[in-house]
């Protein structure tokens, strides 16, 4: 085996702000858990529950990101950027669409998807608010994962990594404390 001085600096570059924004968004999440404790078990459980629907409802458009991301880069390997440019389009109106029938599904039948993790009627209303406020952001969740992937797919992990910080540690952690006590 031969050490390659020139790949492995751009796995590093590439890697290395992918690495951060994982262990970035696994202590965003450990401070949102932490903000939800406070509010008792029924809390936690309606947030637990939430978490497995999010996941859910996230992953398709996360499948998207990895599709545009791969494609991304395959298409500037050859310089066909104009793909790049349709497949990207393409690519935001299929997630853009796909957020929005899951965020009627979950609007729709939200009560019932949370009742599959619990029956408490508390969690239940306290899940299904949540719900309705979360919902709403599907669309701007499926935009900024297939903006990430393009730019992961051009070897640009660096801007993603930035916006992923910007939305969970000045966004939504912040609005998550601020607002604990309404």
């Amino acid at each position: 085996m031969k050490f390659y001085k020139d790949i492995f600096l751009l796995s590093t570059k590439i890697g290395i702000p992918a690495v951060v924004q994982q262990a970035l968004f696994s202590l965003g999440l450990m401070a949102l858990q932490s903000i939800v404790n406070k509010f008792g078990t029924d809390t936690i459980a309606a947030y637990i529950a939430g978490g497995r629907i999010d996941s859910f409802a996230v992953m398709p458009i996360m499948n998207f990101s990895g599709a545009i991301s791969t494609f991304t880069g395959q298409n500037i390997g050859v310089r066909y950027l104009d793909r790049v440019k349709k497949g990207y389009r393409a690519t935001l109106i299929m997630a853009g669409t796909t957020s929005l029938v899951i965020t009627g599904a979950v609007m729709v039948f939200g009560e019932s998807f949370i009742r599959l993790f619990n029956t408490n009627q508390n969690v239940i209303e306290i899940r299904a608010r949540y719900l309705e406020i979360m919902s709403g952001f599907y669309i701007v969740m499926a935009a900024m994962f297939v903006i990430n992937g393009v730019l992961k797919g051009a070897g640009d992990t660096l801007i993603p990594m930035g916006i992923s910080i910007v939305f969970l540690w000045l966004i939504r952690v912040p609005f998550a404390w601020f607002f604990q006590d309404t």
